[in-house]
């Protein structure tokens, strides 16, 4: 049964843990035939309990799998190793943004999902699954499992946001938009629109992201969930202010905050207090910037938000530094740049290298400036971002 049935897993390696869940048992009844099917190298063993397919072999499963099973059988099986993967994926997004799972109505039969110890452990099954939640999500649309098309890709979004695997975020988020549409589910719909608005942002768009984030601030006022709501103005002032519409910008900011205080939302009041830093840096106001990046850091501290600690450690640098104390910012940049090591956020970890290299070339350690962006060059370049070309410029122009 095993065997036919890895046939139904979209990807090229699997792991023992979703085999049991297309056979909907525990992972104790998966093991020994897995291991089985190895000896006869019907399967292969990539590495600790994780297994691949020679072409061959997969399109035997697939055959044998069509061929015994009746179609409710195949579609259970697979919705059943599409939900293994959303709980599983809920309870890694839980560790990573530091907050309750997402509810949803995808039930589990037969096979726990994993959980984990800590954010290491979340982020590593992220990266280990990344291509098969990325296909799971395009066959979940084309099998017509909308509820699990339309939530996985908003599960796995504090992912992508930290790691920045923006072809993933784009793909999946797409599919789930159009999922939400066909299902009405406005919230849903909302929620897509705001994350594509993010993504256009990160990937100099911000022009188009306006529209995204007008769009599920619509919605979003509509159905009357105002820490939403709050999301979407903190996502369009932000687009306003990367095109320079920075009294539209602050406008937006200011009713989010508003929102968030009104709520008691400590978390949201850190996103809210560190993009008006931003705004204000950008308007020349240092002083009222270094102000609301102390408030921002306050609110991240007290909530644990380290994704969020290391974004406002660096605006305390760049505002140190612009406010004539390069020493302040070296330090402030050192600490953004080990919170954002530890977290893996590789372009978290390259901005600020990129930034506090100019602070240190300015004071005249130019050798410690050639360092700082040459590693901020290799992120860059393994991200494909475009300023990896700008680092590259500063080194070429100080060789």
């Amino acid at each position: 049964e095993i065997f036919r049935r890895l046939g139904l897993h979209p990807g090229a390696e699997m792991s023992a843990e979703s085999a049991a869940a297309l056979i909907m048992s525990p992972i104790s009844a998966a093991k020994r035939p897995l291991y089985r099917l190895a000896s006869m190298h019907m399967v292969e063993e990539a590495n600790d309990r994780r297994f691949t397919f020679h072409d061959l072999m997969r399109l035997y499963a697939e055959r044998k799998c069509s061929m015994d099973d009746e179609d409710y059988v195949r579609s259970t099986a697979f919705e059943n190793l599409a939900s293994w993967y959303l709980h599983t994926a809920n309870n890694a997004n839980k560790l990573l943004l530091q907050r309750s799972p997402i509810n949803f109505d995808s039930k589990l039969v037969g096979t726990e999902p994993l959980s984990f110890d800590d954010f290491a452990a979340a982020l590593g099954w992220c990266e280990l699954e990344r291509i098969n939640l990325t296909l799971l999500t395009v066959q979940a649309y084309q099998r017509g499992l909308l509820h699990i098309a339309c939530k996985l890709p908003g599960v796995l979004r504090g992912f992508y946001n930290l790691r920045k695997h923006w072809s993933d975020w784009e793909k999946t988020h797409n599919i789930a938009l159009e999922a939400a549409r066909r299902l009405g589910d406005s919230d849903g719909e909302a929620s897509m629109l705001n994350g594509i608005g993010t993504l256009m942002k990160q990937t100099n768009r911000s022009a188009e992201a306006i529209g995204y984030h007008q769009s599920a601030l619509d919605r979003r006022r509509l159905l009357g969930s105002m820490v939403d709501v709050a999301s979407s103005l903190d996502g369009l002032g932000t687009a306003y202010r990367d095109i320079g519409r920075l009294d539209e910008a602050l406008k937006c900011l200011q009713e989010s905050l508003a929102i968030r205080q009104s709520t008691g939302d400590r978390k949201g009041q850190g996103w809210s207090f560190n993009n008006l830093g931003e705004t204000e840096y950008q308007l020349g106001n240092h002083a009222e910037a270094l102000q609301f990046f102390r408030l921002a850091l306050a609110a991240r501290t007290e909530v644990g938000d380290q994704w969020g600690r290391g974004r406002t450690l660096h605006g305390l640098a760049e505002t140190c530094d612009a406010l004539g104390d390069p020493s302040e910012a070296r330090a402030q940049y050192e600490a953004a740049v080990h919170v954002r090591k530890e977290i893996m956020d590789r372009w978290g970890v390259a901005q600020s290298l990129d930034a506090w290299g100019d602070t240190e070339q300015r004071m005249g350690n130019h050798a410690h400036a050639h360092s700082l962006w040459s590693e901020a060059l290799n992120l860059l370049t393994e991200l494909g971002d475009k300023h990896a070309d700008a680092v590259a410029a500063k080194l070429a122009s100080r060789s």
